[in-house]
């Protein structure tokens, strides 16, 4: 019996250690594959995923470039072999099916809408695709090791420090923003806030936007957790007194300033 149970459990890993080869590749997007769509719809997708390409390193890393947005982190494969598991800079962690892969082809099913197909890259398409995405990586990798860097000095609280109800202050701007535009977006959240309630249940509003759910605190009450159906965010606590809190959301070193009314 435990013959067998080692059998298994070395088929498990190779089947992942194969995939995982296979997978260990600079790929760009190819074409949106549904059959359910219209023709204008698949063309609009299919532009909007045109420069996209997802880097998987043997290391474990990632950088990938969906849509514009770039972001860096880890990357695996389920024990099955079925699931390439993409884990972001922030912490968010997202996995996706795998249709169909070979050594020139990977389709993964994305969120049970479509499929995306991506082609193994040539030197020169590899070459092109970084150098587009080469300014938008530096700026990843220079925010997480000020993530780092700060993230010694956050500070444990209690529940009933953080337990009222926040109004937003403003945020941190992104590196290279003006003056106007760091403006802009504080009038933007006026009336934005962050309700944490003793009972456990949260409510937060941002631009509009509306969400409620639960929070505790975790990682040694340095962290407001705060959690709905679909996932959750890291408050990282920077700082608290009666009137103010400052925190820095999931793996972001930008800084959200809250106080009393």
């Amino acid at each position: 019996m435990k013959g067998l149970l080692i059998m298994f459990i070395a088929g498990i890993i190779g089947i992942s250690s194969t995939v995982k080869d296979q997978l260990t590749q600079y790929w760009i997007f190819d074409t949106i594959v549904d059959q359910t769509m219209k023709v204008d719809e698949l063309a609009m997708i299919n532009g909007m995923f045109k420069k996209s390409s997802i880097h998987l390193r043997e290391d474990g890393s990632q950088t990938s470039a969906l849509m514009g947005t770039v972001d860096i982190g880890t990357w695996d494969v389920s024990d099955d072999g079925k699931r390439l598991i993409l884990v972001s800079a922030n912490g968010n962690s997202d996995e996706v099916e795998i249709i169909q892969l070979d050594d020139n082809y990977m389709s993964i099913r994305v969120d049970n809408k479509f499929t995306m197909k991506f082609k193994k890259a040539s030197k020169e398409e590899k070459e092109v695709h970084h150098s587009e995405i080469e300014d938008k990586v530096t700026e990843k990798l220079e925010q997480k090791a000020e993530f780092e860097q700060m993230s010694d000095d956050f500070i444990k609280v209690s529940t009933n420090q953080v337990a009222k109800k926040w109004m937003m202050d403003g945020r941190d701007p992104k590196p290279g923003s003006s003056p106007e535009s760091a403006e802009l977006a504080k009038l933007l959240m006026a009336g934005s806030y962050l309700h944490l309630k003793p009972n456990g249940k949260f409510k937060l509003k941002v631009l509009g936007i509306k969400e409620k759910g639960s929070w505790n605190l975790e990682n040694g009450d340095t962290q407001v957790v705060t959690k709905v159906n679909d996932g959750e965010n890291i408050w990282n606590v920077v700082s608290v007194s009666n009137t103010e809190l400052v925190l820095a959301k999931n793996n972001d070193p930008r800084r959200w300033y809250f106080k009393t009314k």
